[in-house]
């Protein structure tokens, strides 16, 4: 696959991973209150860590979230550029 290809849906993934992550209550400044994350939370109860919800929540609140969008838009004006 060429770069050109691969940036897409690349650019696809970060761009939803921004929108994602904040869309279901995972934030820079913690699970907001009341949302289908801290729904998840208080399912699961203890959160292991290494699991799936530890590592969206270290995402999130490394602002991961918004580093990712800014990662898919500039790969999707290389990928026009290209």
């Amino acid at each position: 696959m060429d770069l050109k290809a691969a940036a897409v849906p690349v650019a696809a993934v970060l761009l939803a991973t921004s929108v994602a992550l904040p869309a279901v209550g995972l934030t820079t400044a913690g699970i907001v209150k009341g949302s289908l994350a801290a729904g998840a939370q208080a399912s699961i109860g203890n959160v292991a860590a290494g699991s799936g919800f530890a590592t969206a929540m270290s995402m999130a609140a490394k602002g991961a979230a918004m580093k990712a969008g800014a990662a898919g838009v500039a790969l999707a004006v290389m990928q026009s550029k290209l």
